[in-house]
């Protein structure tokens, strides 16, 4: 039996992402996974420089992305804010997150936007290849290149 996600407390976006690739059968779209967690996904017109947010209101997730935000970006924030939410620390007012949880958060993103890496691929392939941020792609090469050494 798996538990639910929120009750696990996973250290890190790895170790979630692996448990959301077994607990899936290695398909993790997003829409299926907020369904299941309880999550609510909505875009809205924010205020400038707002990319978005997440929150739980009485026990189901909320993420709340700028409307106003390239299609692209907003993806990749989408999945940043949903492993806040199931790593159980939704931002709120008086919850600052550390930077290495920010951290975190990115490369859980780039995870599920850039399932596998290839043998020569550069920032450059796979932005185009999965049309995600470079920033996102730097950091998946450089986490497929630590896996590596530590295999």
């Amino acid at each position: 039996m798996i538990l639910p996600l929120h009750a696990m407390k996973l250290p890190y976006a790895v170790g979630l992402y692996r448990e959301l690739h077994q607990r899936y059968g290695g398909l993790i779209d997003f829409h299926t996974i907020c369904h299941d967690h309880n999550i609510l996904f909505e875009k809205a017109l924010l205020s400038p420089g707002v990319t978005g947010f997440s929150t739980r209101v009485n026990g189901t997730g909320v993420i709340i992305m700028n409307a106003s935000v390239k299609r692209l970006e907003r993806h990749a924030y989408a999945w940043h804010e949903l492993y806040h939410l199931l790593r159980g620390c939704a931002g709120t007012f008086d919850n600052v997150i550390s930077r290495r949880e920010e951290h975190q958060a990115d490369l859980f993103a780039a995870l599920c936007m850039i399932p596998e890496v290839q043998y020569g691929d550069t920032p450059h392939c796979l932005v185009e290849r999965h049309s995600v941020p470079v920033e996102l792609a730097t950091l998946r090469i450089e986490q497929e290149l630590r896996m590596n050494q530590a295999a």
